[in-house]
């Protein structure tokens, strides 16, 4: 050996810049799990479709590997496939995704999804791909189901009375006459509600 030849660069930028993307993925990632939700990447150019676990548990597939994007438009319920697709075909204009829709498990069971993603574009703006997140919302809609059902009902009761009833906020704002009220003071529910006591 009669020599050594040795270069030196200094890399700090670009490892410092390595680092705040991996930590930036950490926190995601991590933020993804907290909410309980699954991830997608869908590459719009090969369709491509990478779900997580998650979503996979999510769709009613707990545990299974080899989840297929078609295996998941699949269980989709035949009346709200049409939001899916309408969602999707929107998405490559608008640049992102968002929509609920109801799935159907393998036991029959439906149940409710919330869908986000955003497209990435080349430049000449062709959607490339779209990485997103499903949420299940089904306890959400059960509840809402569940508490439009019950005012329904009260409403139901509240106008074949045959008393005048009336209800009020906190605020001392009314916000509900029956139908009886009306009647008797001929007013409509327009001109009587926001009045106060």
């Amino acid at each position: 050996v009669s020599g050594i030849m040795i270069t030196a660069n200094d890399v700090t930028e670009r490892v410092e810049a390595r680092q705040k993307v991996e930590e930036s993925e950490e926190r995601s990632r991590r933020a993804i799990e907290a909410a309980n939700m699954g991830t997608f990447d869908w590459d719009m150019v090969t369709n491509e479709f990478i779900s997580s676990a998650r979503l996979n548990d999510i769709f009613g597939f707990p545990g299974q590997q080899n989840i297929t994007h078609q295996n998941l438009l699949d269980s989709f319920h035949p009346d709200d496939k049409a939001i899916r697709n309408k969602a999707v075909a929107d998405a490559g204009e608008k640049g992102y995704l968002n929509y609920e829709a109801r799935i159907f498990w393998k036991d029959n069971s439906v149940h409710w999804v919330k869908v986000f993603g955003k497209m990435v574009y080349n430049n000449n703006h062709q959607p490339l791909k779209m990485y997103g997140t499903v949420g299940d919302i089904t306890d959400t809609k059960n509840t809402l189901n569940i508490l439009q059902e019950s005012e329904e009902r009260f409403r139901n009761v509240a106008n074949n009375a045959p008393v005048l009833i009336w209800m009020a906020g906190a605020d001392q704002r009314s916000y509900f006459f029956n139908t009886a009220w009306l009647s008797f003071t001929g007013r409509t529910m327009q001109q009587e509600a926001g009045n106060g006591w």
